[in-house]
């Protein structure tokens, strides 16, 4: 597999998951942790390499992760302010990215429908046409992954409190490319257990 030099991944996977009631990493979904599929999906797309950031319940995440996170390419940061929010983990895995990244892309540690397939489409749609921000939408609903180009990095470290980068995506939506897909199912995400039963539900052995 022929991995794209400059596009790397921030997995952000260390939230106090407060409207879930537990830690939501670690909910298992298909006999494994919400992370572990984010992970695996992200270790076999084409991305560079993929920064794990890390924070509340930081050791059973990376126990959650034994024998994907053996090789080179998955590394882990620790947040120690991800009480303050997604933005602080934003900042950690910035920061911990290599100095020669072209984009990152940023993803969400719940989305366990996610496939490197979907992943590698999104790379594709990046660096066809050079936006600045390149995010999937189905019917005109935005969903994760994000990639952002580093020209953004800095303004996406000063960003404080609980939010992502839906402000940037606001501020640059003439810079951006909408990625349509045909599938939503792989782009659903979890917020509480209701969304976990019906994904459970739908998707079946395998789906």
């Amino acid at each position: 597999m022929t991995l794209h030099p400059r596009i790397d991944g921030v997995i952000l996977a260390g939230g106090l998951s407060k409207r879930f009631g537990r830690p939501k990493q670690l909910a298992s979904f298909r006999g494994k942790p919400l992370v572990r599929h984010v992970a695996e999906a992200a270790l076999g797309s084409k991305l560079r390499g993929i920064v794990l950031v890390t924070g509340h319940e930081s050791e059973s995440v990376k126990q959650s992760l034994a024998g994907v996170a053996a090789g080179a390419r998955l590394r882990f940061v620790y947040n120690p302010e991800y009480q303050e929010g997604q933005a602080a983990s934003i900042r950690h895995g910035i920061r911990a990215l290599p100095e020669d990244c072209d984009a990152g892309m940023f993803l969400s540690c719940d989305q366990p429908l996610i496939s490197s397939e979907y992943l590698n489409l999104l790379i594709a749609a990046f660096l066809e046409r050079r936006p600045l921000i390149c995010y999937p939408v189905f019917e005109g609903r935005r969903s994760n992954p994000t990639i952002f180009a580093a020209s953004l990095f800095r303004e996406l470290e000063r960003l404080t409190g609980d939010v992502g980068g839906r402000v940037l995506i606001e501020r640059y939506r003439s810079r951006a490319f909408e990625m349509t897909v045909s599938d939503p199912r792989r782009l659903a995400d979890v917020d509480d257990e209701d969304d976990l039963r019906t994904l459970e539900g739908e998707a079946g052995p395998g789906g």
